[in-house]
């Protein structure tokens, strides 16, 4: 199998059934380029990359992580200008590389008037906006648990 990360995606989104139209954000020319001759000569997935795609939802599904985009939407409305996903990839950093710098990163991310996990009011805006519906409040608290309480000794 040949081809970079965002060329199988769009693969993968363009082989279902009914699909018509598939939107891809690009950075630079050479990306245009490459999805322009992706779509010129068309080829679905095959049933060998059918089977990796499953192979890797399963181990995917079996991670300990916060299934966050990054699109920041929830940022916007939150009344503590809480950074959520730069929260959230605190925390999966730590939960999946076991990353003990996620903590300084997390000390980073909640300066400057930026909220921590802990000062969530439950308001729910960012719920509301959030295009891959987490329970992010729910999620939030975990990440205060983490990164907010102090350590044991």
């Amino acid at each position: 199998m040949e081809g970079s990360p965002a060329g199988y995606a769009l693969r993968f989104a363009a082989s279902f059934e009914g699909v018509g139209m598939v939107l891809s954000g690009m950075s630079d020319p050479a990306q245009m380029e490459e999805n322009l001759g992706l779509f010129r000569s068309f080829r679905a997935l095959s049933p060998v990359e059918w089977q990796a795609v499953s192979k890797a939802r399963k181990a995917l599904a079996g991670l300990k992580s916060i299934g966050c985009t990054g699109c920041r939407y929830c940022v916007d409305g939150c009344p503590k200008a809480i950074s959520i996903p730069e929260l959230f990839a605190c925390a999966n950093s730590r939960n999946l590389f076991n990353d003990m710098g996620s903590a300084t990163y997390y000390g980073i991310c909640t300066r400057g008037g930026h909220g921590k996990a802990a000062d969530c009011i439950g308001c729910g805006k960012c719920e509301a906006s959030c295009p891959q519906h987490l329970p992010i409040r729910q999620l939030l608290a975990q990440v205060s648990a983490q990164f907010d309480t102090p350590a044991k000794e």
